[in-house]
């Protein structure tokens, strides 16, 4: 797997990183002022298969959800959302090469889905260079703006996994405390 995941997108690494050194790069500010002036292309459908999707797959039925998120994308091709989806299917499935290209293919549509970048880290946490994961999940973390609980729990098991439990604890709780208020017991 690729070693500069971020720049391997099209996406420039100090626009993604931007974020995390406290000061917005030049790169940051064009990224951020083509997001505003550029609404993202939004499907009703895309959201809707996807919630499908996830009921099918938590039935444990990844064949339909894979058929369904498919026949959308023949439809609705540029629909992050979707792409999204297909990544989720795809790792439910068990492959994950197609699940990274799919969940690259998301981000590469909107870069602002955090959901993606969280997936990626994942998916490179399960079976690719924790490298590839961290960069991922630092990417997730500055699209996320800081306020995406996901994220900072990416980060966490970025650290949890390299044996570094201090800072993993630190992430984790930014996490629970990003979280909306839900009992957890």
């Amino acid at each position: 797997m690729d070693h500069d995941p971020v720049g391997r997108l099209g996406i420039s690494r100090t626009a993604a990183w931007g974020r995390l050194s406290g000061l917005p790069t030049i790169s940051t500010l064009v990224l951020a002022g083509f997001l505003l002036a550029v609404p993202a292309r939004v499907s009703a459908a895309g959201p809707t298969v996807a919630k499908t999707a996830a009921g099918l797959l938590k039935q444990g039925d990844p064949d339909s959800a894979l058929v369904l998120v498919r026949r959308a994308l023949r439809t609705d091709s540029t629909n992050a959302e979707l792409w999204l989806a297909l990544g989720e299917v795809q790792r439910a499935r068990g492959r994950m090469a197609a699940c990274v290209t799919a969940l690259q293919r998301a981000v590469q549509l909107r870069p602002r889905l955090v959901t993606a970048w969280v997936g990626l880290a994942d998916a490179y946490l399960e079976s690719g260079p924790i490298d590839s994961a961290a960069a991922y999940a630092k990417a997730a973390l500055a699209y996320g703006s800081g306020l995406s609980p996901e994220a900072f729990h990416a980060v966490g098991r970025v650290f949890e996994v390299r044996g570094v439990a201090d800072s993993a604890i630190i992430y984790y709780r930014w996490a629970l405390s990003l979280m909306p208020c839900k009992r957890l017991f």
